[in-house]
């Protein structure tokens, strides 16, 4: 999933009950935010340049506004902010919330639709709406956290509310999937921390230290060097078809700015 789709982090804990034990793992692959909003921003232009190519040349307004598509990614930048998409992901994570956590009461929207209306879907207000938002990882990751720890917490005595526990997600960046070392230490580290949070079960300690030597035996195969010969291309994003859209020099500084002052947000 799409770590800013706005109904994901609700409808990846509406599969799994409260009982499970132990509470899932997330892993969250992370890239560079400038070089993935460039490649969103690429991908996304040469989609709508195909689309006009087809014969598809008039856009739903009432669905993305007058302001899209923006004609720069800078602009895109701006349109991500703009109180229209703040207002459009807020109503749709919060519908996409009501639908899971509501499903046997009352709710129009379950009842007449059973599914997310047009303006909730995935990226309100169009594609290019997530250029900002996207590349928000600390934002997005903490969206997952706080769901599942509404179910997963533990629990308090006389109350409904739950204790948070550490964090439910493990944060991979991408460029690990292309050095064993790396990836390596990223898996041992997921893996390690399941078995902890299975202790509880009650089994003997003496499994699950023989279970981890099995799992540590065969990521330590999967992540030997050898298989890693092989170049891998991230998709930095192809040529656009209109040139006039490539990001130039500025954009890039206004993209690493606004990113570095949200990377803790």
């Amino acid at each position: 999933a799409y770590q800013n789709e706005t109904s994901s982090s609700s409808s990846s804990s509406s599969g799994i009950g409260e009982e499970c034990t132990p509470p899932p793992s997330l892993v969250a692959c992370v890239r560079n935010p400038v070089d993935q909003a460039v490649s969103w921003w690429k991908y996304e232009n040469n989609a709508c340049s195909w689309g006009e190519s087809m014969g598809l040349t008039e856009w739903n307004t009432s669905l993305r506004s007058n302001d899209y598509p923006p004609k720069s990614i800078g602009d895109a930048l701006k349109f991500s902010q703009s109180r229209f998409i703040r207002k459009a992901y807020a109503d749709a994570e919060h519908l996409a919330k009501t639908l899971i956590t509501q499903q046997t009461s009352y709710n129009p929207f379950y009842y007449r639709m059973k599914r997310l209306p047009n303006w909730a879907i995935t990226w309100p207000g169009g594609q290019l709406s997530t250029i900002g938002r996207s590349g928000k990882y600390s934002g997005n990751i903490d969206r997952y956290n706080n769901v599942f720890n509404s179910m997963f917490g533990e629990k308090v005595e006389d109350s409904l509310e739950r204790k948070p526990r550490e964090g439910f997600v493990h944060i991979v960046p991408i460029e690990n999937q292309s050095r064993g070392l790396l990836l390596k230490g990223a898996l041992h580290l997921i893996f390690a921390d399941c078995m902890a949070r299975s202790a509880h079960r009650g089994s003997k300690q003496s499994d699950y230290a023989d279970l981890m030597a099995s799992i540590d035996c065969a990521i330590e195969k999967v992540c030997t060097e050898d298989n890693f010969n092989t170049s891998r291309r991230r998709n930095s994003g192809r040529s656009l078809a209109n040139m006039d859209l490539e990001p130039s020099s500025s954009d890039l500084d206004e993209l690493a700015k606004y990113f570095e002052s949200n990377k803790t947000r």
